[in-house]
């Protein structure tokens, strides 16, 4: 098989010790990662916002790896603003550069879609407020959230254990769920999903993975992701 030898770019918040070690542990040879990192080192509104004025600056950096695909890689930081407002970030990195992008918010719509989920339960990690504001959006965006779930963490997401979220996902499930979407790209889910997945025989989705799985279609590589959207290694 001839090498892929493409480089995918990720634009994350400073703290996120979680969504390289995910991606990285799914990426085929001849795939590599390459990061550049938006100042973040809490979960609040004026931290969330901030982010964003830091594109321009982390983008210029992040294009000398010359990527052929980019994420913005924060979830919370790309559904703040109610719907719309990953489109909002996606308009600002294509401003600065033509390669394709997306970000964590948008490849988790797509991927729901993709799986024909519509009515999800919803797991994270944050406050109330903002998984309140993830809700709002993913309703807009044309999802019944059946339930929601949350830690009421700013920071410390990636030191939640996958046992734990394992537990609290399992518990979600219930009359009128088709799915489970665990958000937050610094929420160390990835090793339980296909186990969650197997137990409830239901898909279940993560910020991390949808994520990855958008960057491919982006870069146009064509190894085949299987129903849970995790990577065939073929």
């Amino acid at each position: 098989m001839r090498p892929l030898y493409k480089k995918l770019g990720a634009l994350i918040p400073s703290g996120n010790t979680t969504l390289e070690p995910e991606i990285w542990s799914l990426l085929p040879p001849g795939v590599s990662l390459h990061v550049a990192r938006l100042k973040l080192r809490a979960d609040t509104l004026e931290e969330l916002q901030r982010m964003v004025d830091d594109l321009p600056v982390q983008v210029d950096r992040l294009l000398d790896a010359q990527p052929q695909a980019i994420a913005f890689g924060c979830t919370a930081g790309s559904f703040l603003e109610g719907t719309g407002y990953d489109r909002r970030i996606v308009d600002a990195v294509s401003a600065i550069t033509d390669v394709p992008c997306t970000t964590t918010t948008t490849a988790v719509v797509s991927a729901l879609k993709e799986l024909g989920v519509e009515r999800p339960a919803v797991f994270t990690p944050y406050p109330e407020w903002l998984t309140l504001r993830e809700v709002d959006f993913l309703t807009g965006a044309g999802f019944k959230v059946v339930s929601h779930r949350c830690l009421g963490l700013e920071d410390g997401m990636n030191e939640v254990s996958p046992g734990e979220i394992y537990s609290i996902a399992r518990s979600m499930d219930g009359p009128g769920v088709d799915g489970i979407f665990i958000s937050c790209t610094d929420f160390p889910s990835l090793s339980v999903l296909p186990f969650l997945e197997r137990d409830l025989g239901k898909p279940v989705v993560s910020s991390n993975q949808a994520t990855l799985w958008m960057l491919f279609r982006l870069a146009g590589l064509d190894y085949r992701f299987n129903h849970s959207l995790l990577l065939d290694r073929i």
